[in-house]
């Protein structure tokens, strides 16, 4: 090879070395304030408006967390967020600071799920299955596949005004075999219907047709439902006694 081509041929190696080293560098500076910030901080905004997406997940944390002078702290958190895009990024109330901090996956020396005891060194993958299995999730499905049956006992037990605790946990049972899983809470199930409005009586009656067009064997848990939530009243009348006469009309 002539002496021209080597020159240009290193001369290239060093420049694209440049170039790299550089563009490490940079991407390095650009997460750097992510360490143990306010979540009011400039910078973590910008994060968080760059960022693909944020998953909302509420549990406590205890992190061995390793801060930008590699130093070691424990951190005990109430996550309410994270993202995954760059070194990941977890959103938490700091018991240590006593306030909303963002901090940097990557830095994450060790994570312990309070409320099982859970340990992992891989705290995205904690939080991406603590985000998949969290009973918040299961709400979601049953909204998303069950929604009529939700919104029709949603209904008949607003009927009388109250919709008590009772009422509500024999709903969460029902969640709980529609999903298959045994984890769904009735603060959970709380959560979840805030979002939903009451029906009125012509939607209630257009959400029972609907219902009587699903198949026999949800159309018979959903009564069956119905039948143990009205068990737990003293005396039926007004709209609730309408309300399931309704429903074992269609549905029987």
């Amino acid at each position: 090879m002539p002496f021209g081509a080597w020159v240009l041929l290193i001369v290239g190696a060093v420049a694209a070395w440049l170039y790299f080293s550089k563009s490490g560098k940079a991407e390095q500076d650009r997460y750097r304030y992510l360490d143990d910030q306010p979540t009011t901080n400039k910078d973590v905004q910008k994060f968080v408006e760059s960022a693909g997406s944020f998953f909302p997940i509420r549990i406590w944390l205890d992190l061995d967390y390793i801060d930008a002078q590699g130093t070691i702290t424990r951190r005990r958190v109430r996550t309410y967020d994270f993202s995954t895009d760059g070194p990941g990024m977890i959103n938490a109330h700091c018991e240590l600071r006593n306030g909303y901090r963002s901090f940097r996956m990557d830095r994450v020396r060790q994570a312990i799920v309070m409320e099982s005891g859970e340990t992992a060194k891989d705290v995205k993958a904690l939080l991406i299955d603590q985000y998949r299995n969290h009973p918040d999730r299961g709400f979601e499905a049953v909204l998303a596949d069950h929604l009529p049956t939700v919104r029709a006992l949603l209904y008949l037990g607003k009927a009388d005004g109250q919709f008590s605790t009772k009422e509500r946990e024999i709903v969460v049972e029902l969640c709980n075999d529609l999903t298959g899983r045994t984890d769904l809470t009735r603060e959970s199930f709380n959560q979840a219907i805030r979002s939903l409005e009451v029906p009125s009586k012509a939607a209630f009656w257009r959400i029972t047709g609907e219902l009587a067009k699903q198949p026999e064997a949800l159309r018979a848990k959903t009564l069956r439902t119905a039948e143990r939530m009205v068990a737990t009243q003293k005396k039926l009348e007004g709209e609730e006694l309408e309300a399931i006469t309704y429903l074992r009309n269609k549905l029987s």
